[in-house]
């Protein structure tokens, strides 16, 4: 349901590549992901996404109305059920850095520096 329902859901898996043909030199990047087994907070968040999203799903075809109250029901049970064990879908990150130059004031010499590009 993901992959159609958002223009570029797995975007993550491309941003180190995309971020170095835009030029950054340097990048730091990683993937985060979750394993609940005693909290609800996951499974809360699944159940919210799918009562925010399950509609829009609907009215663009990609589930039946039915497939959307069953998809809810499912994690309305897996939210309350105390021995759910969920794992998140993985969140990709990267902070990329380019080398510029940087003039020093105090002489005419210029160095390449790390700098955040904004």
């Amino acid at each position: 349901m993901w992959q159609a329902l958002f223009p570029n859901a797995p975007a993550g898996a491309t941003l180190v590549h995309t971020f170095r043909q835009a030029g950054a030199t340097r990048l730091q990047a990683g993937a985060w992901t979750m394993l609940e087994h005693d909290a609800t907070m996951l499974r809360r968040i699944y159940r919210l996404s799918a009562e925010a999203t399950g509609p829009v799903a609907e009215a663009k075809g990609i589930l039946t109305a039915a497939e959307v109250r069953e998809m809810i029901a499912e994690l309305v049970h897996l939210e309350e059920h105390p021995a759910s064990v969920v794992v998140m879908f993985p969140a990709a990150w990267v902070i990329p850095m380019r080398q510029q130059p940087v003039v020093n004031e105090w002489s005419s010499s210029t160095s390449a520096a790390s700098t955040w590009d904004s």
